[in-house]
């Protein structure tokens, strides 16, 4: 159906989440804890797509997690969910090609959100796809019925619907950046998921060529070197990390809005070699290891 969310392993939440929200213009809210020993926040957007920020709480229940391992010697993004309709009917296709898939059920058994009186039940089930497949991407299946606030609980939701509107205007997870070191494998192993590969991309100002990758109403994007120049942050990412999930676009309602938003309250933040008419690129280094585009939406 398309991109739904994106997990984050960050080392400070509180610190993350102000970040997002005091400088970058972004909702940005802490969320609750999980009984592994981690705790989450994020920014949710007009259609439910989602970024979801991950912290340990609890070194000792957290300890064999794979957020734990990855923030050793990492921060950012380590996963993306693309939301199917039926996670029994994609795991059936999935087998036809070969291809383990194993139906997982999560509920919110566990969770703690502080202030809450009832939030519903959460049902949902994923399957996670082959490791090898760059950027780590998984299918979730939401029970749509028992996902979210009762309808009773008007406050809730009234809340739930504000934080969705974002200062700086931005309305949607678009896209996924997959940082890959040979493109035509890469292009292979998301083909043989079922999902279609679409135009050839160039992308200068990360020194990267691509493929672009249909998922639904979301875009993933695969982005490897340009051998045509010496370096760049796709060589830098694949040196550091390896192949992983590099960054994200998100859309935005007015792009001359957000260059003043970030202008005013962002100084420290934006680096003038991303500046653009078109865009706002913002890198990893100045947000807690996520590449962001903010794109207009056309």
């Amino acid at each position: 159906m398309g991109l739904n969310h994106v997990s984050i392993p960050v080392h400070d939440l509180p610190a993350t989440l102000a970040l997002f929200r005091d400088q970058l213009g972004f909702n940005a809210t802490s969320w609750g804890r999980f009984a592994e020993g981690l705790e989450n926040g994020g920014i949710e957007f007009s259609n439910h797509t989602y970024l979801e920020f991950l912290a340990v709480y609890d070194p000792h229940k957290a300890a064999s997690t794979d957020e734990v391992a990855f923030l050793k010697n990492h921060e950012g993004a380590i996963g993306f969910g693309l939301e199917t309709d039926s996670a029994q009917r994609a795991a059936k296709f999935l087998r036809s090609r070969g291809i383990a898939a194993k139906v997982a059920t999560t509920t919110s058994e566990g969770y703690v959100e502080p202030g809450v009186k009832f939030s519903g039940t959460w049902l949902f089930r994923e399957i996670d796809l082959p490791k090898q497949t760059p950027g780590s991407p998984f299918l979730i299946e939401y029970n749509r019925a028992n996902h979210g606030a009762p309808a009773a609980d008007t406050d809730l939701e009234q809340k739930r619907a504000l934080e969705r509107i974002h200062p700086n205007g931005a309305i949607r997870l678009s896209a996924v950046w997959v940082a890959v070191k040979n493109l035509d494998a890469s292009i292979e192993t998301y083909k043989r998921l079922g999902l279609v590969p679409g135009r050839a991309i160039e992308v200068p100002e990360l020194a990267a060529n691509g493929r672009e990758i249909a998922a639904g109403t979301g875009v993933l994007l695969l982005l490897a070197p340009n051998a045509a120049h010496n370096a760049g942050p796709i060589d830098d990412f694949l040196a550091s990390r390896g192949e992983g999930l590099m960054g994200v676009t998100i859309e935005v309602a007015d792009i001359a809005r957000v260059r003043d938003y970030l202008k005013a309250q962002a100084a420290g933040v934006l680096d003038p070699r991303w500046e653009s008419p078109d865009y706002v690129l913002i890198p990893g280094a100045a947000a807690h290891g996520l590449w962001l585009r903010l794109n207009e939406v056309h």
